[in-house]
């Protein structure tokens, strides 16, 4: 068996002895939202510029809807300069909607890598990252409601809550590094990584009397795109996420059918099929077509919050696109694309 099997095998075997729960933001559709497995993943693709944009809907059965929106660019530097060789560059916006207070994140983050061939022949590759910006956060606690606001038979809502807080929006510096090992074999690519964000951990209390610092993340990820024939391949991924007592793992495998891969015309459809342990399963479908690539997934919840959610988890939509720069040779005034 191949190493790069086994290390798959114990991958797979590994998250199942694990429980769900972590903190930070989670999409299901996790291996198409690149620069948030890491900052290691910047400028990691057969391509020169990636434009990715994703939406996610959940609990709308259940309570006001969480809404999640995360738009990310990145890019290798030397399809500008040569001398920027292996060095990447990427921005990242998150924004996240939650719950009855509309407790309200912002994220933005800039982020740089550098990849390094680790063997002549460059089949195996490191790649390293580092990220660093700022976060918003605002909570409105006019929509909540308190226990003073019911007077043991009635809830009233025009009652004085009784609660006072000294920070309701405040902004913080959020800082994070990852490594990770990408391979291009005949047949099989395979890309893992681990990030650790959060290291400086942040004030989030809503009080000026205590500290609650925010935990680190750390969150693992593999994944292959093994060609079975010359029309179809099978791209198995899993995704780790453990902060502080929490832990959450997403495994499945999508299955791409290519319809037709001429230079000028391609496309192709994905079906996938990921389990988020003892959460949801999460059935995928991906179109496929040139430069672009257009995903839905939909969380089918099967926690014991069932009950209340009916099985409805949430539908989440991605969009990528990938090209490459196009250079100028001045002497011979042609314009060709790079390959």
């Amino acid at each position: 068996m191949k190493k790069g099997n086994v290390i798959l095998i114990l991958f797979f075997a590994f998250s199942f002895l694990t429980k769900l729960g972590a903190q930070d933001l989670h999409f299901s559709q996790f291996q198409y939202s690149p620069l948030n497995l890491g900052p290691s993943e910047v400028g990691n693709m057969d391509a020169d510029i990636r434009i990715t944009a994703l939406h996610r809907r959940q609990w709308a059965s259940v309570t006001v809807p969480y809404q999640t929106f995360s738009l990310s660019v990145d890019g290798k530097l030397n399809a500008w300069k040569d001398y920027f060789k292996g060095l990447g560059a990427g921005l990242l916006i998150n924004q996240d909607k939650a719950g009855d207070g509309a407790l309200q994140t912002l994220q933005l983050t800039l982020a740089l890598s550098y990849s390094l061939a680790l063997t002549k022949d460059s089949i195996h590759f490191l790649h390293l990252g580092v990220n660093g910006g700022f976060v918003q956060k605002n909570l409105d606690i006019n929509k909540l409601n308190f226990d003073n606001q019911f007077d043991g038979d009635n809830f009233i809502p025009q009652s004085p809550t009784g609660e006072s807080f000294d920070r309701t929006n405040y902004t913080y510096a959020d800082i994070g590094i990852a490594a990770g090992w990408s391979a291009h074999f005949t047949k099989t690519i395979w890309n893992a990584g681990i990030q650790f964000q959060h290291l400086n951990r942040a004030d989030l209390s809503y009080y000026n009397s205590g500290k609650v610092r925010l935990p680190i993340l750390t969150q693992m990820h593999i994944g292959s795109n093994f060609t079975f024939s010359e029309n179809i391949s099978f791209l198995p991924a899993v995704n780790f996420m453990m902060q502080d007592n929490f832990r959450e793992v997403n495994v499945g495998m999508e299955a791409k059918l290519t319809m037709h891969n001429e230079a000028a015309k391609r496309y192709a459809v994905g079906l996938g099929l990921f389990y988020r342990t003892s959460d949801a399963l999460i059935p995928m479908i991906s179109l496929y077509y040139n430069k672009f690539r257009l995903g839905f997934s939909y969380d089918i919840n099967i926690s014991s919050l069932k009950k209340a959610s009916n099985y409805k988890g949430g539908p989440e939509i991605t969009l990528i696109y990938m090209a490459k720069k196009i250079k100028s040779n001045s002497q011979r005034r042609i314009i060709c694309p790079l390959y």
